[in-house]
């Protein structure tokens, strides 16, 4: 009777004494393991939030700079000037409406440009409207030279020379050497003086780049 007593308080002494220092640093060591994988999560979690917080900011900033370019142009009475290289374009707007187009740099009464330039800088990726930058992170869709930021057309197809539903600027500047029309084009491969008035509408065709994303634009302003 008294063996089996003194056995059994033995056993109850192990059971009761907790655990040892092996199992307690195998238990830290593995809480450690845990924890840097929980706050690991929460750093990738916050990080991809404050990434996504920041690209959908640029796409917001591009995209008012955008809407601002197609309104203002689509306002706009004529497009009055332009060069290839870098590529510009000016258009006339009345902001004020009291029939007369204020000739930049000077202002109308309301403080407004009324003579507005847009013109993108292929290397330094951006668009700026009379100086100020305006959209920055823009590329060409493709090669500038065949898939430029600006085109310009007419909606006049008596001189759509393809017949594919669009006069192009490059239609109406061979329209008086190669067509025999008197008074429009001049065959010199420059969207200038000869070709201008005759421009109805201004085709946006452009990505804006920044970091690993990227968003498209188009637009075509009449």
């Amino acid at each position: 009777m008294r063996r089996w007593i003194a056995v059994g308080s033995r056993e109850r002494s192990l059971d009761e004494g907790g655990f040892s220092l092996v199992e307690l640093l195998v238990t830290i060591f593995l809480f450690g393991l845990a924890s840097v994988a929980m706050y690991q999560v929460l750093f990738n979690v916050a990080g991809g939030a404050r990434k996504t917080e920041s690209l959908a900011r640029i796409s917001d900033e591009a995209r008012l700079g955008f809407n601002r370019m197609v309104r203002d142009t689509r306002e706009s009475q004529e497009v009055i000037g332009y060069t290839a290289s870098p590529q510009s374009y000016t258009v006339a707007v009345d902001f004020d409406s009291n029939g007369v187009v204020t000739a930049a740099p000077a202002t109308n009464s309301a403080g407004d440009y009324e003579e507005l330039t847009f013109s993108f800088d292929e290397a330094a990726s951006q668009i700026r409207l009379n100086g100020e930058l305006l959209m920055s992170g823009v590329q060409c869709l493709g090669s500038c030279a065949t898939t430029p930021v600006f085109d310009f057309a007419s909606e006049d197809l008596s001189y759509d020379w393809d017949s594919d539903g669009l006069t192009t600027w490059q239609e109406l500047d061979v329209a008086g050497p190669s067509h025999g029309v008197v008074g429009i084009g001049n065959g010199n491969g420059d969207l200038d003086g000869a070709e201008l008035p005759y421009v109805t509408s201004v085709s946006f065709n452009l990505q804006v780049v920044k970091s690993s994303s990227s968003s498209t634009f188009y637009a075509r302003a009449q």
